[in-house]
């Protein structure tokens, strides 16, 4: 009987399991969980090449005994949840689908990750290589140093740009996404005022910083050439701006390489 490993994902757990010491996922609560059809989504299966699929027996919570359950490797899962469609699910679950679609990866690997042990495993550095090192901190603590003092001078960035410059590789629909589910901002898309083809403006606060979000995120106010004012939110500039940066990485979002540790450096730690 294989021990089953609870990952928390969005108000659940994703069940888990190591084959061969790799993480191995249960497929039918995920699948269920989204409200579709298990039978069929492992009819979707069957023939695929790049499916990795094994068996196991286990208990699973709610069951009264141990039964046999197909579990999939990560790469599968999302090959397998990449081609479900939003309008093929429930309205009420289409945010968990995208969760799933675009977070459910690294929330996998990030909790394995935390359980393997550090190396212990010491290699002791030549004169000739602790000076480069030594140098190469220097150099980037001043790079570091830079890099917040541009950050401080300005009202910090739109949410757009702080987006395209520490996540890019994020589509995003997917980084809006996390930032309202975490609540960092206001949803309110679709809920103002009803428009004169039937459709609804967006909440007169959307988008605005939730009470989550206000550390981090505040709104920018400017005056148009009409007189008009105008609320939009910011990532607070300096310091703030880049421990956001650090905390959605850490909540999974995938960063730009080489734009995150900076903080690290600032002590000119090696």
């Amino acid at each position: 009987m294989s021990d089953l490993i609870h990952i928390p994902f969005h108000g659940g757990d994703v069940l888990a399991t190591t084959v061969d010491d790799k993480p191995y996922i249960l497929l039918r609560p995920v699948v269920e969980r989204l409200g579709l059809s298990y039978a069929a989504q492992t009819v979707k299966l069957k023939g695929k090449s790049w499916a990795c699929v094994a068996e196991i027996e286990t208990q699973v919570p709610g069951d009264v005994q141990k039964r046999r359950h197909k579990v999939v490797d990560v790469r599968t899962l999302l090959m397998l949840l990449a081609g479900i469609s939003e309008n093929k699910v429930a309205e009420s679950v289409r945010p968990l689908l995208i969760a799933y679609q675009a977070d459910v990866a690294d929330a996998i690997e990030a909790y394995f990750a935390s359980k393997r042990p550090p190396s212990s495993e010491v290699v002791p550095l030549s004169g000739i290589e602790y000076a480069k090192r030594l140098l190469d901190a220097e150099i980037r603590a001043e790079a570091g140093q830079q890099f917040k003092r541009a950050i401080e001078a300005g009202d910090g960035l739109s949410l757009r740009s702080f987006h395209k410059k520490y996540f890019s590789a994020v589509k995003e629909h997917h980084f809006f996404d996390h930032l309202y589910r975490r609540g960092y901002l206001i949803n309110q898309l679709g809920k103002g005022s009803r428009r004169d083809d039937g459709s609804y403006r967006d909440g007169s606060q959307h988008r605005h910083p939730g009470h989550l979000g206000k550390p981090w995120i505040y709104l920018h106010t400017t005056v148009d050439r009409t007189g008009a004012r105008r609320d939009n939110s910011r990532v607070r500039p300096g310091d703030v701006e880049l421990s956001f940066r650090d905390r959605l990485a850490k909540e999974g979002l995938v960063a730009n390489e080489h734009s995150t540790g900076l903080h690290a450096i600032e002590g000119g730690a090696l």
